[in-house]
């Protein structure tokens, strides 16, 4: 098979496997209703994935790891503490907004065969390395004077985890309720970047200094 026809072949793979996953969730499709709708072979499938498994956490480790670089892409942008902070809740809530069906996937995956992969493949699917680089971020504003201090933990949770949570309520369970881009989804993420942004600052801003 060409290099060409392999990646277009496994792009119509993925992108199919990952509209079936979203809308009926990943145990109620079979690699032959993939097939089905793919238009591709038995014999393509196999020879990208090992099985149903395989594409679902490939799947899931190529749309982390593009989110992970496209949040830090943006946070480079960004020198002040004020800026970073609500300018990486409305890049998540903005890039959900547009990209539904990856968003519904990242925060709704949870698959067993992740945790039994080896400790580095691990990291890359749970989005870890990109976690610790934020972490970082956040410690040298907390060493500044210029956020509060928080642990680890709180920090990411207290930053994103609103905005994670109104995604999660927009786009409903992952394989439940969740059927194809609805543009009132759209529109809610979209009007809520501003105020979580904002909520995010407030949580964070120091009382001695204003950033």
């Amino acid at each position: 098979m060409r290099r060409e026809g392999v990646l277009e072949t496994r792009r119509a793979i993925c992108e199919t496997a990952l509209r079936l996953f979203v809308e009926r969730g990943i145990g109620a499709i079979s690699v032959e209703e993939i097939l089905a709708a793919s238009g591709m072979s038995v014999g393509s499938f196999y020879y990208l994935f090992k099985n149903k498994t395989d594409l679902a956490v490939t799947l899931y480790l190529e749309i982390q790891e593009q989110f992970s670089r496209q949040i830090l892409e943006e946070l480079a942008y960004y020198e002040q503490a004020h800026d970073g902070i609500e300018g990486l809740v409305r890049f998540f809530l903005n890039w959900a907004s547009e990209h539904t069906p990856e968003a519904s996937y990242l925060v709704w995956f949870r698959e067993r065969e992740i945790f039994q992969l080896p400790q580095q493949e691990r990291e890359k699917v749970l989005g870890m390395t990109c976690m610790q680089q934020l972490i970082q971020w956040l410690q040298r504003h907390m060493a500044q004077g210029t956020i509060k201090q928080f642990s680890s933990e709180q920090a990411i949770a207290l930053w994103f985890g609103p905005a994670n949570g109104l995604v999660q309520q927009a786009l409903g369970a992952f394989g439940m309720f969740y059927t194809s881009p609805d543009p009132h989804v759209r529109e809610l993420l979209q009007t809520s970047a501003d105020p979580f942004a904002e909520a995010a600052w407030l949580t964070f801003k120091s009382q001695d200094r204003v950033v």
